[in-house]
């Protein structure tokens, strides 16, 4: 996150804001960031700041819930992180800082938007949190309701994971396993087609994409496509991928026999900034998918899965998806 400025109680929530983020990024809970080593702007911490990022913590699973509930295009997951948990400090401290009046917060966290964020952040997280300040301005039990919702959704996960693996014929695994999916990559359905991006060079000079195509838990082999990237002179992943994504696209969106089908998201060999990478290219084409980095270990098996923000997703509890 770049430095930004402030003074107050603003600087403390911009510090909150960083714990948190470093916690998302390392896998740790506020409390085991804030017990070692951390970097925030101008330290020490402001005690206000760290009593937002620990309730924040604390409340983590229900917070998201109702930001889930305030948001009607974007599940959590696939928000931005830096909208993500500015929504999450705001959320909390609109409902357990009885101190600090609604419009205040929203007015401060929508500032920090505004300096980390991108250029629909503060918009987009003025929208949210208008939403759920309005339900605690009606009286709702908001968190009691978000709790609820949170313990359904965490027996629905239980039970998906127990039908995954006690399904006994082939196609009730992998409608159990793409169900799971689902719930682990954030998606609003399971994902019916996968494409996944491979480049390879020989010596450098012969640089070649391969996609892969998976429908319904199945490869797909019929669909199956190589690209021979053109004009790299030198060995660039990066370039490559954008290049293959590109052109990909292009035929779809030009109607192209071979590339109609449209992927429910898409794997992408790498990590986030290879994810990044594709997810800049297609946005600038108007083309908006799921999009997932592929982190492998050294035996060059996947190990966990990574948004283009970061954000990765561990496989490690859920094998049987990438069996």
């Amino acid at each position: 996150m770049a430095n930004k400025r402030f003074g107050g109680r603003t600087l403390a929530r911009s510090q909150a804001l960083q714990v948190l983020f470093q916690a998302e990024a390392t896998g740790k809970t506020v409390d085991e960031v804030l017990s070692g080593e951390y970097a925030i702007t101008d330290g020490p911490l402001d005690s206000f700041g760290e009593a937002d990022a620990r309730g924040a913590g604390e409340m983590l699973p229900v917070l998201d819930v109702i930001i889930s509930q305030a948001s009607t295009h974007w599940t959590v997951p696939r928000m931005p992180a830096v909208d993500r948990n500015i929504l999450r400090l705001a959320t909390y401290e609109m409902l357990e800082v009885d101190e600090v009046a609604v419009p205040i917060t929203i007015d401060e966290f929508v500032e920090l938007s505004k300096a980390y964020g991108t250029d629909e952040s503060s918009r987009f997280v003025n929208g949210v949190l208008g939403r759920i300040a309005d339900r605690i301005e009606a009286g709702e039990d908001v968190v009691g309701d978000a709790t609820r919702e949170r313990e359904r959704l965490d027996e629905e996960e239980r039970r998906r994971r127990e039908e995954a693996e006690r399904a006994t014929s082939k196609a009730e695994r992998l409608s159990g396993t793409l169900v799971l999916l689902q719930g682990m990559l954030g998606l609003r359905e399971p994902p019916r087609r996968l494409e996944a991006y491979d480049i390879s060079n020989i010596a450098g000079t012969d640089i070649v994409a391969s996609m892969t195509v998976f429908e319904d838990g199945k490869p797909k082999k019929s669909d199956y496509k190589r690209f021979q990237v053109r004009g790299l002179t030198d060995q660039d992943d990066y370039a490559s991928m954008r290049q293959v994504l590109c052109r990909r696209f292009r035929h779809y969106l030009d109607g192209d026999s071979g590339f109609s089908e449209r992927p429910d998201a898409l794997l992408i060999d790498g990590g986030a900034v290879h994810a990044e990478t594709v997810r800049a290219a297609l946005s600038e084409m108007g083309v908006f998918l799921p999009i997932f980095g592929m982190v492998k270990d050294n035996r060059h098996r996947t190990r966990a899965l990574v948004t283009p923000d970061g954000q990765e997703i561990s496989i490690q509890s859920s094998p049987a998806v990438f069996a």
